[in-house]
């Protein structure tokens, strides 16, 4: 990203106060700064939840999950640029997209290439709830940001929750009849 032309977000008055007077996303990361020096960081690298602005009384709240850590960035200028969040969801996006593809990848392996064992069940499950989760909870947000391929593998995945480990086996000796002798 050019440096030059890179999206900040500015605190209002209050928050130039208590803390920070801007922040950026550099290098993966989103930076608070206080007269160029950075006083905290967000890594986005862990991050598979999208980040929510919201107005308040006292200025804007950034909201970034980390890694299950809900991070707030608080007393923002209310005249905030989308483009920031924009950027930022993006990023986020990404993450979402390589965590599905993965979890996609696990339950194709575990549950339709393989018999869907016992031992395998609750690590499908988790993989299969949390998709489903994050969808619900902000579904709007990956209409508009996750690719349609990607959205694809986690329908799969959300159909599949709760986990039928009967169902399961259904569909696995579906496409793998068994042969009798």
């Amino acid at each position: 990203m050019n440096t030059k032309k890179r999206q900040q977000l500015k605190k209002n008055f209050i928050g130039r106060i208590f803390g920070a007077d801007k922040i950026c996303i550099e290098n993966g990361k989103v930076q608070s700064t206080k007269k160029g020096v950075v006083v905290s960081s967000i890594s986005l690298s862990e991050c598979i939840v999208f980040a929510v602005y919201e107005n308040g009384i006292f200025g804007g709240k950034l909201t970034i999950d980390e890694n299950g850590r809900k991070v707030q960035i608080k007393f923002l200028k209310s005249d905030t640029d989308d483009k920031f969040l924009d950027i930022l969801n993006t990023i986020i996006a990404n993450n979402i997209e390589a965590y599905v593809g993965s979890s996609y990848d696990f339950f194709n392996l575990y549950a339709l290439t393989e018999y869907p064992r016992d031992s395998r069940l609750d690590l499908l499950s988790n993989f299969c709830g949390y998709v489903a989760n994050a969808y619900n909870k902000q579904s709007e947000l990956w209409k508009k940001y996750i690719s349609s391929e990607t959205f694809k593998k986690a329908q799969l995945l959300i159909s599949n929750h709760p986990i039928d480990p009967g169902a399961l086996r259904s569909k696995y000796e579906a496409i793998f009849p068994l042969v009798s002798e």
